[in-house]
């Protein structure tokens, strides 16, 4: 399945109660359609200015997979905090609590990968 960039949903809101406006093109999910029979559930591509963070939640049948493009700052992983930055991966399994916060002086740049896991 090749998604064209004209055909993919761009956004710009608060998430999931975090700080700032943080912008989001999704290519699967938030309603557009995604390949039969994929156990991939949402793939979007965020930009967190500085400052700005994705509030704290979890997905109750999704693991998620974040690569950190560009910038850094930190992840919250039920309670615990943790630097990151350009090249760094991490991975969330489903029903775990988990946060990110620009705290760097550019924007973060993340690729985030939800997979079913029922």
């Amino acid at each position: 399945m090749h998604i064209k960039t004209e055909s993919q949903k761009n956004w710009e809101k608060s998430f999931y109660g975090g700080e700032g406006l943080v912008k989001g093109r999704a290519a699967i999910g938030f309603g557009l359609p995604r390949p039969d029979g994929s156990p991939i559930n949402t793939t979007v591509n965020l930009t967190v200015p500085v400052g700005a963070s994705v509030g704290e939640h979890i997905h109750p049948n999704q693991d998620e997979i974040y690569f950190v493009i560009a910038g850094g700052g930190k992840h919250n992983t039920e309670g615990k905090e943790y630097p990151i930055s350009q090249g760094d991966v991490i991975v969330t399994p489903k029903g775990v609590k988990h946060s990110f916060k620009n705290t760097g002086s550019e924007p973060m740049i993340l690729q985030a990968t939800l997979i079913d896991n029922k």
